[in-house]
């Protein structure tokens, strides 16, 4: 051990020499088994090791990092360690080093021996306090400015405990549930008059009477049929609201299929109705018009096991390029239940999957009455005026779970609303993921009470090809 303490502190004179700038000795809290202090050389002597100081003697690491205070506070109680003799004579050769210097260099050699004494005397101070210092038992994280400011804003009341037997989710449908005359069960209830009076004010035409009387190819047109299935999911939860007041008070999770999910964002407060209905305005005219730039839609599928949908879909392309279409598009847009797919992409590539349905194990092809092909690479033309609409509309967090269909999860806060939303756009709907995270739950526990609150039922099939034991309490609420 001595061999290796005079090596280091030749180490040390010499850097002292080179610099003339005074050490700098840190001492750091310790723990029970895991204790030390370290000695720190001057800041600009990179690359020369610093010593550790152990019980079983002095140790060296490589790290060159250095520290420009004296902590005046620690911890350390360790008896081995509170030995002031051996510190002292270990800083002093530290600090004074060898006798043997130039006369030239006396009184900065005084000084710094002055120096290093004070600092040696600063040290056993510290050491005292130490021996007698009580540890901390807890830090205290309230005088942090950001606990201070939660601390005064005012505590929101906890809902109170539902019995599992009782609790319900909510389901929203999308577009391409829509039908001609659907919300005329619904005028009869209150607020939905309203709902519809300030949704038409907002969009400028008559969406009841558009609902009511319009053709249903009129209707399926994007700019329509994404308000008109918002306003009548909406209207549906005011039905239920008065014919079974308490599913709509013990509902804990919602989820909306596309333009679903800001029905339920809507429902759970994290969306007002006015700048839903903005943002849906907005949405269904940027889609309208990046339907219009190509000939495209979107097709349901339903295979046997094993279908390769990717591999159908790179040769739809193909055709396309035969066919002469220079970037085509044919990707899967849905994911709905195990073997079920929605594809969206070029007119031409959705043909050519019909024709060679039977070649590829296709049990069902169905084509989706809407106009464009949706949450597929073909809407990135309608990104910029949405992304923009998104960063203007205020959100808040949802008071009950809203789950997500880019990734299945639940949304956590506005930030987060507001990127998932956005990635909605151009993503694939995960409807299958949503369901399995919607509805996992242990061995033998109770399922909740689902409602399908909009036009069409589509989502009651897709929850009984995904979860048979909660489709068995599905009900449908008729719009």
């Amino acid at each position: 051990m001595a061999a290796t303490l005079t090596k280091n502190w030749t180490k040390l004179q010499t850097m002292q020499q080179m610099f003339q700038h005074p050490p700098i000795v840190r001492h750091t809290t310790l723990a029970d088994r895991n204790w030390r202090i370290r000695l720190r050389i001057p800041p600009l002597s990179i690359g020369v090791r610093q010593l550790y100081l152990r019980p079983s003697g002095v140790r060296r690491a490589s790290n060159p990092r250095l520290v420009s205070q004296i902590v005046s506070r620690t911890r350390c109680c360790h008896p081995r360690f509170l030995n002031h003799e051996r510190m002292g004579v270990v800083l002093q050769r530290r600090h004074l080093g060898s006798e043997s210097k130039d006369e030239t260099s006396e009184p900065q050699d005084q000084s710094a021996k002055l120096k290093a004494t004070q600092r040696i005397r600063t040290m056993h101070r510290l050491l005292e306090e130490a021996q007698v210092q009580e540890p901390t038992k807890d830090f205290d994280f309230s005088n942090i400015p950001q606990r201070r400011e939660d601390r005064r804003r005012p505590q929101k009341t906890e809902r109170p405990r539902i019995d599992p037997k009782e609790m319900t989710v909510f389901l929203f449908p999308g577009q391409g549930s829509q039908f001609q005359g659907m919300g005329r069960q619904l005028l009869a209830y209150p607020n939905v008059r309203q709902m519809f009076s300030i949704a038409s004010d907002i969009l400028g035409y008559d969406l009841l009477d558009l609902c009511l009387n319009g053709s249903q190819e009129e209707l399926n047109r994007t700019v329509h049929s994404q308000p008109a299935v918002l306003v009548c999911s909406l209207a549906a939860v005011e039905k239920l609201k008065e014919e079974q007041p308490k599913a709509v008070a013990n509902c804990v999770a919602a989820s909306g299929f596309s333009v679903g999910e800001f029905s339920a964002l809507v429902f759970s407060g994290a969306l007002a109705f006015k700048d839903a209905i903005h943002l849906i305005k907005i949405r269904a005219e940027s889609m309208q018009r990046a339907s219009d730039l190509v000939p495209s839609g979107m097709l349901s599928v339903i295979g046997r096991p094993g279908v390769r949908f990717k591999m159908m879909c790179r040769e739809a392309m193909d055709t396309c390029i035969i066919d002469g279409v220079e970037v085509p598009v044919c990707t899967i847009a849905s994911h709905l239940f195990p073997e079920a797919k929605v594809l969206a992409g070029h007119t031409k590539a959705l043909d050519y999957i019909q024709e060679m349905s039977r070649h590829y194990s296709l049990r069902k092809v169905k084509r989706v009455p809407v106009s464009g092909a949706f949450h597929s690479p073909l809407m990135a033309p309608a990104r910029e005026a949405f992304y923009s609409a998104v960063d203007r509309v205020p959100f808040d967090t949802p008071v009950i779970k809203v789950h997500s269909n880019v990734n299945g999860k639940q949304y956590r806060h506005p930030k987060h609303v507001r990127t998932l939303l956005k990635r909605q756009l151009i993503e694939p709907i995960h409807w299958e993921q949503t369901m399995h995270e919607m509805y996992q739950r242990s061995k033998g526990a109770v399922f909740p009470k689902t409602f399908e609150v909009g036009p069409g039922k589509q989502l009651g099939g897709f929850l009984q090809r995904n979860n048979l034991k909660a489709f068995h309490s599905y009900t449908k609420v008729d719009v």
